[in-house]
């Protein structure tokens, strides 16, 4: 039986974590057995499908000095039944990725994590023929994702590099960004869910601010956040053959961070194109979290901000760092949460006071962390 272990577990951790089961998921009527649920946007086709076994649940057992996940989805109707199956990428992922939920609430840390998989199929169905095509490993799928990015960032980055000789192509070369990076998530097979839109007006200009876990998160926020914006990105990226002339044709701004003057241009620019009624995206951290945390802000953004007068709308993104975090090549197919949060008024600060509103804005996107991480945690 495939299982994911965490062993070494001390005594008064074991008594935290009973507790917390005991108090927060259902108990499969032994002692020390538990019922995990999975959503429904976890579940796949033939397991949607079979309504009348719904909900389904990973199994949990927790003993003296050890917890064990088994990695088989169950039906409490059915013994046996083609929903019935050993987890999905996605699905074991969404485990591993709870319990570590828990266990980081819990304090617990400096356990020994080992997964325990037998020689079946992956996708092996009990009672069925076991002809199945087997899920690409995770290497198999960088590999293809990488091919995909080089030739769909030519098929796409080409029409939008020639946009950039006309006026007013700005929202066509965007689209064709939107398609950029929606044709990427699905070839790495990563699922998108938006949630918030209803806080903005999509015809006012704002100043988005989006943590930044991953190279993921920007074809995610291009390919579904359904609003027009414009990228304020670091001057390296406009030196890419192509990409980056594309990236011009879409009226995206760079930035110098190693230029001050330079810099201060680029955010006049920024500032001008608010004003004529354009959005802008920016990654306040300045560059991808190296452990997923949140990373101090840089002032640039919020001297634009209080500059230009308009609302800064935080975005938080949940789920890009498994993916793909910054010190590892290899991708990891899974679902991603675009959280866009309330508007926050820039009205009464300026440069002097900016300050104060950088930490207002980065202590909301640590709450909305905090908040999802409790969701995982209790769903």
């Amino acid at each position: 039986m495939r299982q994911y272990s965490i062993d070494e577990i001390r005594p008064v951790e074991h008594g935290k974590l009973k507790a917390y089961l005991d108090e927060h998921l259902a108990q499969a009527g032994l002692d020390g057995l538990y019922w995990l649920p999975l959503g429904e946007e976890l579940l796949n086709e033939t397991q949607k499908a079979h309504e009348d076994c719904q909900p389904f649940f990973f199994s949990l057992e927790l003993e003296p000095v050890a917890l064990h996940c088994e990695l088989l989805v169950r039906t409490n109707h059915r013994m046996r039944c083609s929903c019935i199956g050993y987890a999905t990428e996605v699905q074991r992922n969404w485990l591993i990725d709870s319990i570590d939920a828990i266990f980081e609430k819990l304090g617990i840390k400096n356990l020994n994590y080992s997964p325990s998989i037998d020689p079946a199929p992956a996708t092996a169905f009990p009672g069925d023929s076991g002809h199945r095509i087997a899920e690409p490993s995770a290497m198999l799928q960088t590999y293809i994702t990488i091919s995909w990015t080089i030739l769909a960032t030519i098929l796409f980055g080409t029409p939008a590099a020639l946009l950039s000789f006309f006026n007013h192509a700005e929202n066509t070369a965007h689209r064709i960004g939107r398609l950029w990076g929606r044709s990427l998530l699905w070839v790495s097979r990563i699922s998108v869910t938006v949630r918030g839109m209803g806080h903005i007006d999509t015809t006012k200009p704002y100043i988005f601010m989006c943590n930044h876990q991953s190279n993921f998160d920007i074809p995610v926020l291009m390919g579904h956040l359904p609003t027009q914006f414009r990228w304020i990105a670091k001057a390296e990226l406009f030196r890419i053959p192509i990409f980056g002339r594309g990236m011009k044709g879409a009226g995206y701004i760079g930035i110098d961070r190693s230029n001050r003057e330079s810099a201060i241009q680029s955010l006049n620019r920024a500032a001008s194109s608010i004003r004529q009624g354009a959005s802008v995206m920016i990654f306040p951290e300045g560059t991808r979290s190296l452990d997923g945390r949140l990373k101090p802000f840089n002032k640039g953004g919020f001297i634009l901000a209080v500059d230009a007068g308009v609302p800064i709308v935080p975005v938080v993104i949940h789920g890009t760092f498994r993916i793909m975090p910054k010190s590892e090549l290899r991708i990891r197919p899974g679902p991603v949460l675009i959280d866009v949060l309330t508007p926050i008024d820039t009205d009464g600060y300026h440069r002097d006071n900016k300050d104060e509103l950088l930490e207002r804005v980065r202590g909301i996107m640590q709450n909305a962390i905090n908040q999802n991480q409790q969701e995982i945690i209790t769903c």
